[in-house]
């Protein structure tokens, strides 16, 4: 390789470096936001079911339907948020994985002897069902407590 082309490779790598910590910036900043809507969203529906609990009082027949839509209302629009905000993370992350295979992460040798830097399953990143695990708990958390709530509306005192 002349000079020339060296320096034009050791620039590109700097810039995919450079890009790459501009990523994993990103991805905490989204998983970030989702611990914060889960965290939200959860205190909120455990709030109001403890409190629905400790007031235990028939309540009318526009007031159940009141709060159910409520809760239902603040149930979709966290699960929505939460897939958004997934979506986006998976994005960003299957960016940050071209960025470091461009790198040579994955090239044998390259780094260690005779192995990856990085595990193969690890090039799945942002692509696999086992990426999504966390948010798909939180919406099930969300949602059982979301339900709960409004079964107890219902039920006779």
């Amino acid at each position: 390789m002349t000079e020339e082309a060296d320096h034009s490779h050791a620039q590109r790598a700097e810039t995919l470096r450079i890009s790459l910590g501009t990523l994993w910036e990103e991805l905490k900043f989204h998983r970030g936001t989702t611990y914060q809507i889960s965290l939200s969203v959860n205190t909120l529906l455990t709030v109001g079911l403890g409190g629905i609990v400790v007031i235990r009082t028939n309540f009318q027949l526009w007031d159940r339907v009141g709060i159910s839509a409520v809760i239902l209302a603040l149930a979709i629009f966290a699960i929505r948020s939460l897939r958004t905000s997934y979506e986006r993370y998976a994005e960003v992350a299957r960016v940050v994985v071209q960025l470091e295979k461009a790198l040579g992460h994955w090239d044998k040798g390259r780094f260690l002897p005779d192995q990856t830097t990085y595990p193969p399953h690890w090039r799945e990143w942002g692509q696999s069902k086992r990426s999504f695990w966390f948010v798909r708990q939180e919406i099930v958390t969300l949602a059982l407590l979301a339900a709960l709530i409004i079964v107890i509306i219902w039920l006779p005192v």
